[in-house]
């Protein structure tokens, strides 16, 4: 069983690993498929007036803000594993939201270590890397709930601005990135969205990217 969690607010790369029985349910149609039994919730808590970019403050990292997402990301992992869900992909944006600067989406960066040279599990090794709470908590949670996990959250990497010539000139990469997460918390796949859809706090990527995941279940899987 894969569910999808999540109404994917954008068309322009949304992570959606092509795996046999993925549950889709339109991108933000519900077709009434029971497998589907969970739906993303929008990216406006309930009352607010204004998106969250606009409120989150950059001093603090965004943790109020991306705290709350991963809350109700745990329990949309919750209730799935408990009927047998192998794998869940959440929402792009599901975490940091939509409509940042590139100076104000900063507060939500974390750099992500890339799986093909580097064997690393974020929640039982949290000290191997500073500031990466977001990965260890999407860690943690695969673990927890002994599910493969798909997630999107901004990544920053730096860069040489002298030697590449599409570094920008703070001296860092700014990307649009989903993460998966092996059932044991293993960080085993990394991919930066090559076609942006108006992110202008993003960069694409200096090379396309083709970034593969395997599953026991369903075999090989490629991100997109």
């Amino acid at each position: 069983m894969v569910l999808l969690a999540a109404d994917c607010p954008s068309c322009g790369g949304c992570c959606s690993p092509s795996v046999p029985g993925n549950v889709n349910p339109g991108w933000g149609q519900d077709r009434g498929d029971s497998r589907s039994i969970l739906r993303g919730r929008s990216l406006r808590a309930s009352g607010d007036s204004e998106p969250r970019a606009a409120r989150a403050s950059v001093s603090g990292r965004g943790a109020r803000a991306h705290d709350e997402e991963l809350k109700v990301q745990e329990e949309q992992a919750a209730r799935p594993a408990e009927q047998g869900a192998q794998i869940i992909v959440f929402p792009e944006g599901g975490i940091h939201g939509f409509n940042f600067s590139r100076l104000s989406i900063s507060g939500y960066l974390e750099t992500i270590p890339d799986p093909l040279t580097e064997d690393w599990n974020p929640c039982t090794q949290p000290d191997r890397h500073n500031n990466t709470e977001v990965l260890q908590s999407l860690s943690c949670m695969a673990r927890r709930h002994q599910l493969y996990l798909v997630a999107n959250m901004p990544d920053l990497q730096p860069c040489p601005l002298t030697s590449h010539p599409t570094c920008p000139p703070d001296g860092r990469w700014q990307f649009n990135t989903d993460v998966v997460f092996r059932s044991d918390g293993s960080l085993v796949a990394r991919y930066h969205k090559q076609n942006l859809f108006f992110e202008k706090e993003f960069d694409t990527p200096p090379r396309l990217e083709v970034v593969t995941f395997d599953t026991p279940f369903a075999g090989q899987r490629q991100l997109v």
